[in-house]
């Protein structure tokens, strides 16, 4: 290993927008691959990007083979709904929102799970409910 493409923990840890005891725990327990010389552990940028794509990620959970949020299938996350309503309202409407409006009733979901499923068709529904139109008179711009 060179020193032009190893990093040690503080600049992974800046890479990779996570803190340097995160760095060091995936080190030592989560399987990111390092090289220790002397006291300090270095680690390569290719190291780090296969550990993202092994990390458990809610984008990519499967059920039954298939994935659980999938914008082709009108399949959505809270997080996914938050920011497209953000943009399509033209203000901020946070993660901590949508759960209030799912917990209310306001906004339909399906439960897998622990997790909330939105369709596009119900996120169209609240959508046009918070702007006071008529029931599929705007689209989602997905």
């Amino acid at each position: 290993m060179t020193d032009d493409n190893a990093l040690t923990t503080q600049q992974a840890a800046d890479y990779m927008h996570v803190t340097r005891q995160a760095v060091m725990v995936a080190i030592a327990q989560y399987g990111l691959k390092a090289h220790k010389r002397g006291y300090r552990w270095y680690i390569t940028k290719a190291d780090m990007d296969a550990y993202r794509l092994r990390k458990f990620s809610r984008d990519r959970t499967k059920i039954n083979g298939e994935y659980l949020w999938d914008i082709d299938q009108g399949r959505f996350s809270p997080p996914q709904i938050a920011k497209i309503l953000s943009e399509a309202l033209g203000r901020i409407v946070t993660v901590q929102n949508v759960y209030y409006a799912l917990r209310r009733g306001y906004l339909r979901s399906q439960r897998c799970g622990t997790f909330y499923v939105i369709l596009k068709e119900d996120a169209i529904a609240y959508l046009d409910k918070l702007r006071g139109h008529a029931p599929n008179q705007l689209e989602l711009s997905i």
